[in-house]
């Protein structure tokens, strides 16, 4: 009931670690607050909350709120470790639309990232996506919705650029 109080206080860093908390102890009232938190104004610490905890659930409903987060996010160190997750996320969608608004996104922070030579870390993780998205057609049914966005993905994936 604490963490529950808590997630609507007024600091935003007391509130992203009490909807952590929550999602701990109770998963399904941690995603529900997120869900609801997720369409009012958020900042900071419960902005990253609010995407981790959508995020660990996978559930395609969350995208808008998730990928909103994600563009919004200043330039910073939480925006960056934000990436690898929301990249994971987008390899378990379905909705190949989503799915490209998504790499489009992480592309743009890519070319923001360039001057720092972290390309190849950001096409290191396109490729992992590649590879999640090889397997899941391998086994679906509709092989090409899954071909759509292998191809597309690929196609914003920088060859010149060696990954580690």
């Amino acid at each position: 009931s604490l963490f529950a109080k808590a997630v609507n206080d007024s600091s935003y860093s007391v509130a992203g670690a009490a909807l952590e908390a929550l999602s701990e102890v109770d998963s399904l009232a941690g995603l529900a607050e997120a869900k609801r938190l997720g369409k009012g104004q958020a900042k900071g610490k419960l902005v990253e909350s609010i995407t981790r905890v959508l995020i660990k659930w996978g559930d395609e409903s969350g995208f808008e709120i998730i990928a909103g987060a994600f563009d919004k996010m200043p330039l910073s160190q939480a925006k960056f470790n934000l990436l690898p997750p929301f990249v994971e996320y987008l390899g378990s969608m379905n909705d190949t639309e989503k799915v490209k608004a998504g790499v489009d996104m992480v592309v743009e922070f890519r070319e923001v990232l360039a001057p720092y030579g972290l390309e190849p870390f950001v096409n290191n993780l396109l490729n992992g996506m590649v590879a999640k998205k090889e397997k899941a057609k391998g086994v679906s049914e509709n092989k090409t919705q899954y071909q759509a966005q292998i191809d597309y993905i690929k196609t914003k994936i920088d060859k010149d650029k060696k990954g580690f």
